[in-house]
């Protein structure tokens, strides 16, 4: 019988219904004790003289009562009155995942928020041993503030708790199920969950994926026009891909789906939280994906390559010296640099037109009133022809530096122009060539005819700066730039020969700092690109991180890898504030530090 308004379950008093399902019937009521409104849910009427509902729905307030996590619905209290069970919990203002996807399109950017959210709340679940087994949008609750919470935990089971630590190998039981009882929605279960097996944390992992299919793409992964072709779906057939949903998915949320949507679940995802560090890690490139994503390679989180050598450093005096040149017209203190063209054609040689590009955008953001546009913004350009007047409009700059570079064998030509934004006037430009094997030499004799022309004024810390060498070797400099040039292209192949560069640095100069960095970073996003257990790949990542502090404690990129270890692997969340304060500290416009602190908040 429904409950009327007015009535009390012990000290609650209903104010009115809010919904019911099939496990429950849904009230506002008003706790009198704390002056605050709370929702209870009760068995309904049928299911009230039920034992197997009865011990199921106490289970999900045990489950939801061992759990304190902002991404999941809180559970305040439970009791028995007259025969009617019931569980008071918080009382949510909004609507469902469900209500939001029948609504319309959602866009990527918040769609990646909704699921790094429903990430962090089952990695939680999953730590105390909690397995949801019935996740889908109908169980997800989006606040009128865009914060997301799981609902509904009638069909989790308890599993022996897990450490963060050792959540890979969590243990599968049969907990509240016997075997071969099929529990769960069609459309979201695992292969296993339909096939009446017994399940773990891994198959709310293929749930999860299925709800992020949908939230990208505004399609179910395996909808079908009856429930028994959806179940033959989920065991034998792999979801249309996103890209003929006809909108544009960055490649790395692509990987994460699925990675998720693996029919063997040892292929899968191993943990929530390796899902929720992938995500924040496609975050960035998912934001500011072109809208043509061909144009450019994909692009993820907001590293940057650190000060390579003396990392071109006449093209940073040049951007600070602007002023010098224009005192009439007023500073220029904005830049965009542009990715440098690989004039010479030979692909072999795009790694050092990127890696002079990159080095130049970070060189010159440690010059003090100089704003410098990231490369994610910068590399929209890479390949198209377009003038310096339309990109100062589009990036809200007051100056464009372009560039061209040829490489023949050992011989390099560099030639650089800087142009007004305003009225695409000419500012200054120069043409240089040497030898490759010297562009260590090369790029700080530049630097000194630079400073020389355009009557330069820095103080001795940001001369020390932007000349320090990390190596005296060319050829491991070149490998480096190879690396990072791989590196920044975040797929698991890559990324795998950015190590092997990074390495083979190692072995030509095992004192160069710089290329452990590269490596640590390397490991830190390995799993995320090439489906790896983070148990294989962070291990590695902080030895490296270590190796290039042991070398050079004054390196940020390093403080920054290991600070991301600590957070996402080991947990030590105090360790890893102290890491991203010390890498700020060190290098305080050092983009990725600030962009791995924040989602460490």
């Amino acid at each position: 019988m429904p409950l009327s308004p007015g009535s009390r379950l012990g000290p609650y008093e209903i104010v009115a219904p809010i919904g019911a399902g099939g496990m429950g019937e849904v009230y506002r009521a008003r706790d009198p004790r704390l002056g605050r409104e709370v929702a209870i849910k009760v068995l309904p009427e049928s299911l009230a003289n039920d034992p197997v509902a009865l011990a199921r729905f106490e289970r999900e307030a045990l489950a939801v009562a061992a759990l304190s996590h902002p991404n999941i619905l809180a559970i305040h209290d439970f009791g028995t009155q007259g025969g009617v069970a019931y569980a008071v919990m918080e009382l949510l203002e909004g609507e469902t995942l469900r209500m939001k996807l029948d609504a319309g399109p959602i866009r990527q950017k918040q769609a990646v928020d909704f699921a790094l959210q429903i990430a962090k709340g089952l990695s939680a679940a999953h730590e105390k041993g909690v397995v949801h087994r019935d996740l889908k949008p109908e169980n997800l609750f989006v606040g009128r503030d865009g914060h997301v919470k799981i609902l509904d935990f009638g069909l989790a089971k308890k599993v022996d708790a897990v450490a963060p630590s050792k959540e890979t190998s969590a243990p599968t039981v049969s907990g509240h199920t016997e075997p071969g009882t099929v529990m769960g929605t069609v459309g979201y279960m695992s292969p296993e969950q339909v096939r009446g097996l017994p399940v773990d944390h891994r198959s709310d992992i293929f749930s999860f994926g299925a709800i992020l299919y949908e939230l990208l793409s505004g399609k179910k992964a395996f909808k079908k026009d009856t429930a028994s072709d959806t179940v033959a779906a989920i065991l034998k057939e792999e979801p249309p891909e996103l890209s003929e949903s006809g909108r544009s998915i960055s490649p790395a949320l692509d990987h994460i789906v699925k990675h998720c949507l693996e029919k063997d679940r040892d292929n899968r995802f191993q943990s929530a939280r390796d899902i929720a560090f992938a995500l924040g890690e496609a975050s960035s490139g998912s934001a500011a994906a072109p809208a043509t994503p061909a144009a450019q390679p994909p692009r993820s989180r907001a590293f940057r390559p650190p000060l390579w050598a003396a990392g071109v450093v006449a093209l940073v005096t040049l951007a600070a010296a602007v002023l010098w040149l224009r005192p009439r017209a007023g500073p220029i203190d904005s830049l965009a640099v542009l990715p440098f063209v690989n004039a010479g054609g030979d692909p072999n040689a795009e790694y050092l037109s990127d890696g002079i590009t990159e080095s130049l955008i970070d060189s010159v953001s440690q010059i003090p009133g100089i704003k410098v546009v990231s490369r994610a913004s910068a590399f929209h350009y890479k390949g198209k022809d377009v003038g310096a007047r339309a990109v100062g409009k589009e990036l809200g700059v007051r100056a464009v530096l372009t560039g061209r570079i040829v490489q023949r064998g050992d011989a390099l030509s560099i030639s650089a122009e800087l142009v007004d934004a305003r009225d695409d006037t000419h500012l200054w430009g120069e043409h240089y060539n040497r030898r490759l094997s010297d562009i260590l030499a090369v790029q700080e004799e530049i630097a000194r005819d630079i400073s020389g022309k355009l009557r330069l004024r820095l103080t001795g810390e940001e001369k020390k700066r932007l000349t320090k060498r990390y190596t005296e070797n060319a050829e491991a400099y070149g490998l480096y730039l190879k690396g990072r040039y791989h590196w920044n292209k975040r797929t698991g192949e890559d990324i795998q020969k950015g190590i092997g560069y990074f390495q083979q640095a190692i072995e030509k100069d095992p004192t160069y700092a710089l290329a452990y960095a590269g490596l640590a970073d390397s490991y830190v996003v390995l799993f995320a690109y090439a489906g790896l257990p983070s148990s294989e790949t962070f291990p590695k990542a902080k030895a490296a991180a270590l190796k290039a502090l042991e070398m050079d404690d004054s390196l940020a990129q390093a403080h920054a890898a290991l600070a991301s270890v600590h957070e996402n692997f080991n947990w030590d969340f105090s360790a890893a504030e102290t890491e991203y304060r010390r890498a700020i500290e060190l290098d305080p416009k050092y983009p990725t530090t600030h962009h791995w602190y924040s989602l460490y908040l």
